[in-house]
């Protein structure tokens, strides 16, 4: 919980320094990066501190075994019990992906805008 929090406050403090810096800065990316940072120093991964399961992360082969083939194509299965459900989310990207489409257009008469 406290990791979740801390990467939270990380990403919204980088956000508010952005009209302080005049430049876009990706947040997600820069917590991202500065955490597996600070995890590689710390040794957390691969036991760490501790051991696991005593403050060190767990590794994704931890969890579950990661693949060395790509899985064989198939078709996904469709049940229409299901299509209520997905014509609902659909309608609510599309209604979210046209609010933000209109947020970025040119202001004649503004270069650079």
């Amino acid at each position: 919980m406290a990791r979740g929090a801390a990467t939270f406050a990380l990403v919204r403090a980088l956000q508010r320094a952005e009209p302080r810096v005049w430049h876009r800065i990706p947040a997600s990316f820069v917590t991202l990066a500065l955490l597996t940072l600070v995890a590689y120093l710390l040794d957390l991964g691969e036991g760490g501190p501790g051991g696991l399961g005593q403050g060190a992360l767990r590794l994704v082969r931890d969890i579950q075994p990661v693949a060395r083939e790509l899985p064989s194509p198939v078709l996904p299965t469709f049940d229409l019990t299901r299509l209520g459900e997905l014509l609902g989310a659909a309608l609510i990207i599309g209604l979210l992906g046209g609010r933000g489409s209109h947020r970025h257009r040119e202001v004649p008469g503004r270069a650079g805008w």
